[in-house]
């Protein structure tokens, strides 16, 4: 925690550089970032790209975790392997084989290859958690379901999915913060008209380390710590609590 510590610190300043302990107080980095349409803009296509790439990624590791956590599925090893590959692959070495592959197939447009290209990155943290959730789940509930008379999608909905909404929810959550965090993948997919904001922020410290590349920064760390929070909220809890 000490490095967010002094990050956060050193967006108070009232200097023109960074320094900390802060020397005196100060909001008024905070107001240039949110004044500026730059950032602004970087951070909605952040947003919009991480908020597709985690969706795009569910829509691959819930069926996925689905077949994956039963007993008894052929070459399970062999293709959780598979959909794990991506983290285990050094993150320059996947986006040049993105890259070239998006050349191989003249796919040049920046936005839907961003999105894509998180999907895959992200995949393995919604697939590994549900693959927990639904291996620690018994079978019988869903069994039980069928047996009186429901029917399998019903079995799902009303008895599968509630026991492992939270499980879904954090690893959604996490491939989120990940997604939107991601430098490499924007840094060479992404051309100059549509810029993210982990690379605006690469190409501001470039050039220019200011008290305003901490403001933003802090901003990102509340981000992240207010959607870590309601990914791990139990929804049950609150209700009893209430």
């Amino acid at each position: 925690m000490s490095p967010l510590v002094v990050l956060v610190g050193t967006a108070f300043t009232t200097t023109s550089y960074l320094t900390f302990p802060p020397k005196g107080w100060t909001l008024s980095w905070f107001t240039q970032v949110l004044r500026d349409p730059t950032w602004g803009y970087a951070a909605l296509n952040s947003l919009v790209i991480a908020a597709a790439g985690s969706l795009l990624a569910s829509v691959v590791a819930i069926p996925a975790a689905v077949v994956l956590s039963r007993r008894g599925v052929r070459a399970s090893n062999t293709v959780t392997t598979l959909i794990m590959a991506p983290i285990m692959v050094p993150g320059i070495m996947f986006v040049l084989g993105v890259m070239l592959s998006y050349n191989r197939f003249d796919m040049a447009a920046p936005q839907w290859g961003l999105v894509l290209a998180l999907a895959v990155l992200t995949t393995p943290y919604i697939a590994r958690t549900m693959i927990a959730a639904l291996s620690q789940l018994d079978p019988g509930l869903e069994e039980a379901a069928m047996s009186l008379g429901a029917s399998r999608v019903r079995a799902w909905v009303q008895i599968v999915l509630p026991n492992v909404s939270k499980s879904y929810f954090s690893g959604l959550a996490l491939a989120f913060i990940l997604a939107f965090d991601e430098l490499v993948v924007p840094l060479f997919l992404a051309g100059p008209s549509f810029p993210t904001l982990p690379v605006r922020i690469y190409r501001s410290v470039a050039f220019d380390v200011s008290p305003e590349i901490s403001a933003v920064s802090s901003l990102l760390v509340v981000v992240a710590v207010v959607v870590a929070t309601f990914a791990v909220r139990d929804p049950s809890t609150a209700k009893t609590a209430r």
